[in-house]
């Protein structure tokens, strides 16, 4: 949220996030349209600490200028088109055996 920043429900999540992002000289969040109006008990990195965010064009506009607004760089890009993954050998004799006991 705006308010408390990048959230999460997890204790233990949120305890490694809080890790990484001290670690980290810049912290950006990446997430697709789905995730900017849920909202969780745990903050990991506050609004201020947020160098940018990288969406989808899914996200809501009004609250991608709201975190604008506030100095958050904030790009929104178009997914690539998914390629179907190369089937596995594991893939292949499960495909052999299910062709087996249809065929």
């Amino acid at each position: 949220s705006l308010e408390r920043g990048l959230m999460d429900l997890n204790p233990d999540e949120v305890r490694i996030k809080q890790e990484m992002a001290d670690a980290c000289e810049q912290v950006f969040g990446i997430f697709d349209g789905t995730k900017w109006h849920r909202s969780a008990l745990l903050a990991f990195v506050a609004t201020e600490d947020l160098a940018g965010i990288v969406t989808d064009a899914s996200a809501p506009s009004d609250e991608v200028n709201s975190w604008r607004a506030v100095g958050v760089d904030v790009v929104v890009v178009d997914p690539a088109p998914r390629e179907p993954l190369p089937l596995r050998p594991r893939d292949l004799r499960r495909a052999d055996r299910t062709e087996e006991a249809t065929g």
